[in-house]
């Protein structure tokens, strides 16, 4: 029924409608020009807090760089007496981990044997050196490490810089001194990055004499320019007032005008050596990156303003035609002039794919990757016209018998075709003919699109074929090619699998469907059982197990295995709690904790509480971290090592070797336990078996002494058991001793081995007055060596038996995450 519509309504709505917009465009025009003095006043006043901001940001970062360099020289120092363990530690080490050039070992009589990365060996002698590398190695043969002055390496051809550290004899005596050379380049990228992210700015690195030993990017400061005080566009009283700037040990901003244009210039000491972070960066707003971007975004919201304005106006005079006119805007798209969403559901509902046995359609959704980037950089008109462009190619392939444009970027598409083959090629075809033309006619930029393919059955609704479509869209939907992908039950299936173990997992966790499985740790030394790792499988109630594997990653997503961790700690707590209370003096338990919780706030806090539930001591409790924590910062990872500590828990870092491994990490942590990880023993090339068996020796000695238990997984084989032995490593752990079990199972075999069952649990009672769990880790906790600490409990322990044969066959390998 069409309705009636008052012809002098629509004029004082038409007027209404004009009067609004005008007096909205004189409000534009006065906000754009607000926005402009704001945005003005905003930048000019908090332009040089900002560039500081940014500055010292990366000042830390050279910084840091310089002294993970002298630290990793150090490092080097130990396990060098002479020239000749340089070559050595280049094949233990590796030379991805040196960041020196070239490394020398400087005798106290002056002569010196250099080793490149390369493998070359020259000779050198003190007296031939520059005076800035005879300061640092004298400061060295002293005992201390030093870093050069920057200068000049005809041989290199570049500016280069020497650390050099003292090496020390088992006497304790400075036996020589090992550098380090590191090219001046190194420190380029660093700045050129800052130079990026603040365009149009200009930096530089140099001494307090104002030497330039490395830039960024520099359009203002020529490249020859040596000492900064050499610019001759510097003023008289500029060049005294950088002076003063390089002999402050705080930031200094110089405000300065070269060729009539406002600059600031930044000196920031780097509180590394005499070294300075400089920058030259324009002082007028004018000339800010910003500014371009300001009047571009007031010019855009004018014109769109006014371009929506106008269509208000177009489309309210358009209300006074025809009941067709209304139609035609109800049923397609005014962008494309194709159907709209609704029409197409219409149009494909009375489709005869439902009766007809013979019918062969198939459901194509197709969208165009990164389109909000797409719109950003060609503008609302651009972006409409590329639309158009794919609504023709689709109106003149044969192939298409309906489609439809819907919610921005997305086509919908009916094809007359069923064979996938047949479907995929078509599809890639249209979508090359769409980039070629939108490339031909709008622009150049790169057009990728992605599409998912769903085939039409007698018994699916057009809307469940076409949600079908937009699942297997999903699957190809980060694809930076064009993609095309059809719906598969198995992935769909696989999702609601996933889905399904989301919307339960709460209710596992309350009914405890979580169970605690048991892996034991042995000591090499004895052969006997010292500690085992706590593990997780979910049991469900009709005893269907799920393995980590399925849960976990999904776990680490949503957030939920804080909470999941935080239980596995109450079970192991638990577990020590029933030992003492059965008059066994308890093994040391392993408890995985993700990255989410350990530095979540109240982390420590929740530990205490827990053990000071079961009042158990906590040194019978060892928390892993995995490795790739201590790459991003060792600094806070070390903060959180200490609470965990003050609670009298020791720490592991698990999986090292897996991920970023370096010497540096193992130094910078204060761990009571090492991990390696299972890839070191799994390799089957022998001469990779030999690599991996040199870094494990190397490794296993410098944590031997650095004072930190070695523990080695993924065991295996008796030969892997030797080769442990023979390295003097701690404990191993893996299927050649036992499978994970559950953590009855496990104290049957391991622990209750004189009692025919082992005991029932006890309720918990709760003790009158817990101790503080700080105050419950005695200071042997932390001196007890591995042996020793659990001489006791191992006599009543039997040896582990092999039992690799057959455990794959029962359970899949444990993931690195340890859960």
């Amino acid at each position: 029924m069409v309705s009636y519509i008052s012809e002098i309504k629509l004029k004082q709505g038409l007027r209404k409608v004009s009067a609004i917009s005008v007096i909205s465009l004189l409000l534009l025009s006065l906000f754009a020009f607000a926005t402009f003095k704001v945005v003005s006043y905003v930048y000019n006043s908090s332009n040089s807090s900002e560039l500081e901001a940014a500055i010292s940001e990366y000042a830390i970062t050279i910084k840091r760089k310089a002294q993970g360099e002298m630290r990793a020289l150090r490092t080097l120092a130990m396990f060098t007496t002479k020239s000749d363990d340089i070559t050595k530690t280049y094949s233990a080490v590796g030379t991805d981990n040196i960041p020196f050039e070239v490394v020398g070992f400087w005798n106290l009589d002056g002569s010196c044997e250099q080793v490149s990365i390369s493998g070359a060996r020259t000779d050198s002698h003190y007296m031939n050196l520059p005076s800035q590398v005879k300061v640092a190695i004298s400061a060295a043969w002293l005992g201390r490490s030093a870093v050069s002055a920057p200068y000049y390496s005809p041989t290199i051809g570049s500016d280069i810089l020497t650390y050099v550290a003292p090496v020390h004899a088992t006497s304790g005596n400075v036996m020589g001194a090992l550098s380090g050379v590191v090219s001046q380049s190194s420190f380029d990228n660093t700045l050129e990055q800052l130079s990026m992210v603040n365009q149009g700015l200009d930096t530089f690195l140099c001494t307090a004499s104002g030497y330039i030993f490395s830039r960024g990017v520099n359009g203002i400061l020529p490249r020859d320019t040596k000492y900064i005080a050499d610019f001759k566009a510097f003023e008289g009283r500029t060049q005294d007032q950088i002076k003063a700037g390089l002999a402050s040990k705080n930031p200094v901003h110089i405000e300065t005008t070269i060729n009539d244009k406002s600059f600031l210039i930044t000196l920031t000491p780097l509180g590394f050596s005499d070294w300075y972070i400089g920058t030259i960066s324009s002082n007028e707003f004018t000339q800010s990156p910003y500014f371009k971007s300001i009047m571009i975004l007031i010019v855009s919201l004018v014109v769109i303003f006014t371009l929506c304005a106008f269509i208000a106006i177009y489309l309210f005079i358009s209300m006074k035609s025809s009941y067709k006119t209304q139609l035609l805007i109800a049923h397609y798209d005014p962008v494309t002039s194709a159907y709209n969403y609704q029409k197409f559901l219409l149009e494909f509902s009375n489709i005869d794919y439902r009766t007809n046995t013979n019918s062969s359609y198939s459901v194509v959704s197709l969208n165009i990757h990164d389109f909000s980037y797409i719109q950003d950089v060609l503008g609302e008109t651009q972006t409409d016209e590329l639309l158009r462009i794919i609504a023709r190619e689709l109106r003149e392939r044969d192939s298409v018998m309906m489609f439809c444009h819907h919610e921005l970027d997305q086509f919908i598409l009916m094809l007359r075709l069923r064979d996938q083959a047949e479907v995929d090629a078509e599809v890639r075809r249209i979508m090359e003919l769409c980039c070629r033309h939108i490339n031909i006619e709008v622009s150049t930029i790169p057009i990728v699109m992605y599409a998912g393919v769903a085939f039409t059955y007698p018994d699916l609704t057009p809307e469940k074929i076409v949600s079908r479509a937009d699942f297997a869209k999903k699957q190809v939907s980060k694809s930076y090619t064009h993609a095309v992908r059809f719906y598969d039950e198995n992935a769909y299936k696989k999702e609601a699998f996933l889905h399904s173990i989301e919307k339960s997992m709460r209710n596992a966790l309350k009914n405890e469907e979580f169970k605690l499985f048991l892996q034991p740790k042995i000591d090499l030394a004895t052969g006997k059982v010292y500690a085992a790792e706590a593990l997780v499988r979910w049991i469900s109630d009709s005893d269907v197990i799920v393995y980590p594997n399925d849960f976990i990653p999904l776990f680490e997503q949503n957030g939920f295995c804080t909470e999941l961790d935080l239980y596995m700690f109450d079970k192991a707590c638990a577990r020590i709690r029933y030992y003492l209370d059965n008059g066994v003096e308890p093994i040391y338990y392993s408890i995985n904790q993700t990255k989410l919780l350990i530095f979540q706030k109240g982390y420590t806090d929740k530990l205490r509480a827990i053990i000071n539930k079961y009042n158990i001591p906590p040194k019978y409790l060892v928390i892993e971290v995995l490795e790739d924590l201590a790459t991003h910062n060792v600094n806070e990872l070390n903060n959180r090592i200490n609470e965990l500590k003050s609670l009298g828990l020791s720490i592991a870092l698990d999986d090292f070797g897996s991920g970023y491994s370096s010497l540096n990490i193992v130094a910078g942590l204060d761990i009571d336990e090492i991990k390696f990880d299972r890839e070191f023993l799994l390799a089957e090339d022998p001469e990779q078996i030999k690599k991996n068996h040199m870094i494990l020796r190397v490794l296993s000695k410098l944590a031997k002494e650095l004072g930190i238990r070695t523990v080695v997984e993924g065991v295996e084989r008796n030969e892997d058991v030797e080769f442990l032995k023979s390295i003097d490593c701690d404990l191993a752990q893996g299927y050649y001793y036992d499978r994970p079990i559950p953590v009855e199972a496990f104290d049957k075999k391991y622990i209750f081995t004189d009692r025919d069952e082992i005991p029932p649990v006890k309720p918990l009672q709760a003790p009158a007055d817990a101790p503080d769990a700080a105050a419950g880790a005695s200071t042997d906790a932390d001196a007890e060596a591995p042996a020793a600490a659990a001489a006791d409990a191992d006599a009543a322990v039997p040896a582990a038996q092999p039992e690799a044969q057959d455990a794959t066959q029962d359970q899949p390998q444990e993931q690195s995450s340890g859960k």
